[in-house]
């Protein structure tokens, strides 16, 4: 049955179930009151709104979005002993694990001036990245209580998860972005250091373009859950994390593949402007643009043509 079908067996009842109102309070006396009430703003859970209509429902819950996401990340971690130093301590210990995996025992650092800065920010920018499809996958499932009691749009579900990834992320870039300068002090510091913040908010649009696929995927095919853990661990392999992609310039079709990675160029133009000192030009800006906007128009649609579906999940 179509939304269009589900809304008009839904009016009717509602219409027949005031009708019947109306004769027991007629029944009951000639002085009963009439009971007068305004349907026309009932539908049901599964219903479909306009694009219209469902963007701006989104933005008139905008404030609670936003306090919401504040506190769950504020929150993160609460329930540990060491609490919110884990925001510190979890990205030093993954940089710590990868740089002597790849940086002593297969010695991909060769060629590679500040291998750790160069490494701090690969892990670092691209756990934002993989954030999306991960915290994505299975977003339907995990809400689903929300989901079959009130009636509102889904896709808040997956704005708020982005806007507390962007506030989660905030320390872990301002201290990867030190660590990086720290190993190269004999540098002067450069303006160009700034171009991160563009770049940082430009990822966050990608990562939550791709939550939105994420997770209609995976709603409706809870296998794609595992299958999510070997794709992200494939793509943090070819982009360019813990080596250069100059290594491969004997290979121009896995180099060719490599530059035309989003991630490897989100995470060359940051490596750029924090560490070398250098502004990422125009044809980088308009390609890590496009990606970032086009996935997160791509997946803002994909997700909402699921909406009446999403309530019928177990």
């Amino acid at each position: 049955m179509s939304d269009k079908d589900t809304n008009q067996v839904f009016d009717k009842e509602v219409t027949d179930l005031l009708s019947t109102i109306k004769v027991k309070l007629a029944e009951s006396g000639k002085d009963s009151p009439t009971v007068v009430v305004d349907n026309s703003r009932i539908r049901p859970k599964s219903a479909r709104l306009p694009i219209h209509r469902y963007v701006a429902q989104i933005w008139h819950l905008r404030h609670f979005i936003v306090l919401h996401a504040r506190y769950k990340a504020v929150a993160d971690n609460d329930e540990m002993f060491l609490g919110k130093l884990w925001t510190v301590l979890e990205p030093i210990f993954r940089i710590a694990m990868y740089g002597i995996m790849f940086g002593l025992i297969l010695n991909t650092s060769r060629g590679i001036e500040n291998f750790i800065g160069f490494l701090t920010i690969g892990i670092t920018y691209f756990g934002f990245i993989s954030r999306g499809p991960n915290s994505g996958a299975g977003l339907v499932q995990r809400t689903q209580n929300l989901i079959g009691t009130f009636n509102f749009p889904r896709a808040t579900m997956v704005v708020g998860e982005s806007v507390r990834g962007f506030f989660m992320a905030l320390i872990p870039a301002l201290l990867a972005t030190i660590g990086a300068l720290l190993f190269q002090l004999d540098r002067p510091l450069s303006w160009t250091i700034l171009w991160a913040i563009p770049l940082l908010v430009l990822i966050q649009i990608f990562a939550a373009g791709l939550m939105f696929i994420s997770a209609r995927i995976t709603a409706f095919l809870p296998d794609a859950r595992r299958m999510m853990q070997f794709i992200m661990r494939a793509w943090f392999y070819i982009s360019g994390v813990f080596f250069s992609v100059e290594r491969y310039a004997n290979v121009p079709e896995i180099q060719a593949v490599m530059v035309a990675n989003p991630a490897y160029q989100f995470l060359n133009a940051l490596r750029d402007s924090i560490m070398y000192a250098t502004t990422p030009d125009l044809q980088t800006w308009l390609y890590l643009g496009a990606w970032s906007f086009g996935t997160l128009l791509i997946g803002f649609i994909y997700f909402w043509q699921a909406e009446s579906r999403y309530v019928h999940i177990r």
